[in-house]
């Protein structure tokens, strides 16, 4: 066996690792869509928001959609839409707004 069988052996690993991941992740029946403007401010404010939370709830689902109306976050639980946060409104009307506030 040399170099290049192990790196194949390794390659196929990972693979099968992250496809893994993916199939839990899929399974999720609680998610929350972001629906996003890539030219928007306050989405990416948003979406850093989200990248944080999405760390702590490895158990949810969340996922990005190109939209126009902005920013809008869906929460899907048990396969049901169960509220909407559209704006900043009910986050203050800031951009400064804590994660723990989303």
């Amino acid at each position: 066996m040399d170099n290049g069988d192990l790196e194949a052996i390794r390659q196929q690993r990972i693979n099968e690792l992250k496809k893994r991941a993916q199939m839990k992740q899929d399974k999720s029946s609680n998610v929350v869509c972001h629906y996003y403007k890539s030219d928007s401010p306050r989405c990416r404010i948003v979406d850093m928001h989200l990248k944080i939370l999405a760390k702590k709830h490895v158990e949810c689902r969340f996922v990005k959609m190109d939209i126009r109306v902005i920013p809008t976050i869906g929460l899907v639980k048990d396969n049901k839409t169960r509220d909407f946060v559209v704006g900043f409104t009910e986050l203050g009307n800031r951009d400064d707004f804590s994660t723990e506030m989303l």
